[in-house]
C-alpha cells in the first residue's frame, strides 16, 4: 500500500482499516483513479485520510517549454507534506478543474482549488504546521486524527501574514515598533509581498502603522 504520508506507513492497524472499508469507485474522475470511503481517498494507487487534506494548490514547472509542461494538482496536508500529486498534461487544464469540483463533493471542508495562495500559505506557517502535527498526534493519538477533522488551516489564519486576507477597512491588531499592540481599522496595506512577520498596514483612526498579528 502508498499512502500520501510518511507518517501512516508501516501501521498494520491502517492496512486492516483500509480493507475494511467500502471503497467506491467515482466513475467521472480523471481517469477513473478517484475511489472513496468513510474515511480514505484512493487516488491511483496513494490512500490519503479525507481529514488529512487541508486542500490542493496547482504548480506548473517554471521553465518547462508551454507545449509540454504538465499541471500538478498536489495537496497540502495536515502534517505539513505537500509531496503527493496528480498530474495532467499540458491540454488538460479542463480535466483538473473537473477533479476539484468532484473532490469538493466529497472535501467539503477542504479548500479545493489551484490558485497558489495555499501553497505560499504553508510555505509561511510551515513550521508551525508540522509542531503543531506532533501535538496533535500526542495528544489524540493517529487513529483519531484519520477519523476526525482538525482545522489546522483557520489555526494558523488570519494572522496578518498573507495580503489576501488584508483589505482597506478590515479590523486588525497591530505591533508597533516601540512593542506597543493596538487596534484599529485598515486605512491602506502597506507591503506588497507575504510576510512571516506580518504584513504592514497604516490604521485610519490614529495613523499608525505596524505589523499586523491578528485580523478580527
Amino acid at each position: 500500500m502508498k499512502f500520501a504520508s510518511k507518517y501512516l506507513k508501516h501501521k498494520t492497524w491502517i492496512k486492516y482499516e483500509i480493507k475494511s472499508e467500502v471503497f467506491e469507485t467515482v466513475p467521472d474522475f480523471y481517469e477513473n483513479k478517484l475511489q472513496v470511503s468513510k474515511h480514505w481517498l484512493k487516488i491511483g494507487r496513494v490512500y490519503i485520510p479525507k481529514n488529512f487534506i487541508i486542500g490542493t494548490y496547482e504548480v506548473t514547472p517554471m521553465f518547462a517549454a508551454r507545449t509540454t509542461q504538465a499541471y500538478h494538482l498536489r495537496f497540502v496536508l495536515i502534517t505539513g507534506e505537500d509531496k503527493f500529486s496528480i498530474d495532467y498534461a499540458h491540454y488538460e487544464f479542463d480535466k483538473l478543474e473537473e477533479s476539484l469540483a468532484i473532490l469538493e463533493r466529497y472535501l467539503p471542508n477542504s479548500i479545493m482549488s489551484y490558485y497558489s495562495w495555499l501553497l505560499y500559505w504553508r510555505d509561511l506557517h510551515l513550521k508551525q504546521i508540522r509542531e503543531n502535527y506532533k501535538e496533535m498526534l500526542e495528544t489524540y493519538g493517529l487513529e483519531y486524527l484519520i477519523h476526525n477533522r482538525m482545522d489546522v488551516y483557520g489555526k494558523f489564519s488570519k494572522d496578518g501574514t498573507m495580503l489576501r486576507e488584508l483589505q482597506e477597512g478590515n479590523r486588525v491588531e497591530i505591533l508597533l515598533k516601540d512593542g506597543n499592540v493596538v487596534t484599529g481599522k485598515i486605512e491602506k496595506v502597506l507591503s506588497v509581498h507575504d510576510n512571516k512577520k506580518g504584513c504592514k498596514v497604516r490604521l485610519k483612526e490614529s495613523g499608525l502603522e505596524g505589523r499586523v498579528k491578528k485580523v478580527y
